[in-house]
């Protein structure tokens, strides 16, 4: 059987650079809809600037 390993966000953004998600929750409306809208997460290349949406981890919860 072929064991497939659940990576982290922070071992995908490691790995590819990037990550697409969706998102959950309505905190971010109008401009992120729940079910509708895809996230792409890229590492921080510079500074965070501003109109930049920010991923960071509060324990074991991502909060973007």
């Amino acid at each position: 059987m072929l064991e497939v390993k659940q990576l982290s966000y922070e071992e995908m953004l490691e790995e590819k650079g990037y990550l697409l998600v969706t998102n959950l929750g309505a905190s971010m409306l109008p401009l992120l809809r729940e079910g509708r809208d895809i996230i792409e997460i890229r590492t921080l290349s510079n500074r965070i600037k501003k109109y930049d949406v920010v991923l960071y981890r509060r324990g074991n919860n991502y909060v973007l």
